[in-house]
């Protein structure tokens, strides 16, 4: 079983909010439960939970930054070094500017630091101002735990970046990339979405009967609504299909293998067809269905 360390970095906020702490320590075994249930994965022993302000998150965003491109720098040498952290970190200046311009739509990230490795971080002046449920918690931090789930793989990330350096040198072409941010978030958004269910929710994150955000987290969000549609769309959305039909074909299992060895995880064309990624990895339930 899964024990939870959560660290409070926002306590100002956590102090005019004191439930909020005691629900994050109420559905984090919850989460942890059924996110190993659906992905039919296993979580480590010892989950690390950061409680963060807005600033805090951007700050660990550019930690985060920096361990992963001093990883990635290590394996070069001479400009072919300063290229690969120079990829890292242009990638996370995008994705820092994000953060700090939309802190409020940001509902959890996994993030990693040398201290603790890979960790969930929360926003409670997010939550406080969404009101958000248990039920809503349970699914945000469900998906957040995939995350945790598909690091049984290691380096994932560096594997990515280091992909798209050599694609920077002009050793890689662009479709020889492994699509990666669209495979975790994929696998991600196919087991929140049987906890959302599970939950008596609807779609991505509806929940009949929760209550209203507060009016200005209201306002800030309908603004910003068609620019969160166009990320569902192009990140979470286009890796679901391909988790739907491995789903189809061998459950869950068939998805969490994926994580078991960098070979498995689906190229481009494989993403997009996942009848390619089942021919290059036979599974006895596809001649059955086929």
């Amino acid at each position: 079983m899964t024990t939870f360390e959560i660290i409070d970095q926002a306590p100002r906020i956590t102090a005019r909010h004191p439930g909020f702490l005691t629900q994050v320590e109420r559905v984090l075994p919850v989460a942890a439960s059924m996110a190993e249930k659906y992905a039919e994965m296993r979580l480590p022993e010892r989950v690390t939970v950061r409680l963060l302000t807005p600033e805090g998150v951007v700050a660990a965003m550019r930690r985060h930054a920096d361990l992963v491109s001093r990883g990635i720098a290590a394996s070069y040498e001479g400009q072919h070094r300063a290229a690969a952290r120079r990829t890292v970190l242009d990638a996370y200046e995008g994705l820092v500017r994000l953060q700090r311009e939309n802190w409020f739509i940001v509902k959890g990230r996994m993030l990693q630091d040398e201290d603790t490795g890979p960790y969930l971080a929360f926003v409670p002046a997010v939550h406080t101002a969404l009101r958000s449920s248990d039920r809503l918690l349970t699914q945000i931090a469900g998906h957040e735990l995939v995350h945790i789930m598909q690091q049984r793989l290691p380096d994932l990330e560096q594997l990515f970046f280091t992909h798209l350096t050599e694609q920077r040198l002009g050793l890689r072409a662009p479709q020889d990339i492994i699509p990666l941010p669209l495979i975790v978030e994929g696998h991600a958004l196919w087991v929140h979405r049987q906890i959302v269910t599970a939950l008596g929710g609807e779609g991505d994150d509806t929940f009949p009967g929760d209550p209203l955000p507060v009016p200005w987290m209201r306002r800030r969000l309908r603004a910003v609504r068609p620019q969160q549609e166009r990320m569902r769309q192009q990140l979470y959305h286009r890796g679901l299909p391909f988790m739907n039909t491995l789903a189809a074909t061998g459950g869950p299992q068939l998805i969490a293998s994926i994580f078991d060895h960098v070979d498995r995880l689906p190229g481009v064309a494989e993403l997009g067809d996942p009848q390619l990624w089942l021919q290059r990895h036979p599974h006895p339930a596809a001649a059955t269905l086929a």
